[in-house]
């Protein structure tokens, strides 16, 4: 189905914008953000069935939003706020609309895989009680991705730096490893209580671990950024 109406709407939304009194210190960013989606909407040529409510839907509230908004005496932090939550709507939808969701795949397994090593981590590097304290963020992450949150976004990237940190203590230890094997294998042993084969290969294994948990935090910490315009 060919895609006419989004585009006169968008145009309203800027001349509206630029000439709401209350909006002047904000509209620049405002329109100049609204103009980049704008130029993104107007290259698509047709909108596939499977799309047509969600365009439908940008439709209605793009409609609602110049009818009921811009009245006189209307708040304008108010009306900022929701502006820019329809910015972002629009940026979401189009990610949609542009295939993009494919990347949301590839960063919520990202997450996961983050998290996992983490919770594995954690406990060796730093407490216990940190991982269970890592268990609120990622589970309230997982739900707020899901439905496409800016919260879920946001909360999953202190995973992101909870692995950057995790990484750099397992790296650091593992310097330790190789420099001063027998002392730190003896501290090992006499922190966890466990039999010197055992030390050993957890020792080794932790240091891998570490390893791995540096490339995904890297590669999760990317794919964030590029699908963060995908959250509303």
């Amino acid at each position: 189905m060919e895609q006419l109406e989004l585009i006169p709407i968008l145009d309203t939304l800027e001349h509206n914008i630029r000439n709401f009194r209350g909006l002047e210190s904000k509209s620049g960013r405002l329109c100049q953000h609204l103009m980049e989606i704008r130029t993104k909407y107007a290259a698509v040529d047709t909108i596939g069935e499977p799309f047509q409510e969600t365009y439908d839907s940008l439709v209605d509230k793009g409609t609602q939003l110049n009818a009921n908004y811009f009245r006189t005496g209307m708040d304008a932090k108010q009306l900022f706020e929701t502006i820019s939550r329809y910015l972002r709507y629009l940026d979401a939808a189009y990610g949609d609309l542009s295939g993009r969701t494919a990347s949301l795949t590839i960063y919520y397994r990202l997450f996961l895989f983050c998290s996992i090593f983490v919770l594995l981590l954690a406990p060796f590097m730093v407490s216990p009680f940190l991982a269970l304290i890592f268990l609120v963020p990622i589970f309230f992450a997982m739900k707020g991705i899901k439905q496409r949150s800016k919260l879920g976004h946001t909360l999953s990237l202190a995973i992101g730096i909870g692995g950057l940190i995790t990484s750099a203590l397992t790296l650091k230890y593992a310097w330790f490893v190789v420099t001063d094997y027998a002392a730190t294998l003896s501290d090992f042993v006499a922190k966890n209580g466990m039999g010197e084969q055992i030390s050993q290969f957890l020792m080794i294994l932790i240091c891998i671990l570490g390893a791995i948990l540096l490339l995904l935090t890297i590669l999760f910490l990317y794919h964030a950024y590029k699908v963060r315009d995908l959250f509303i």
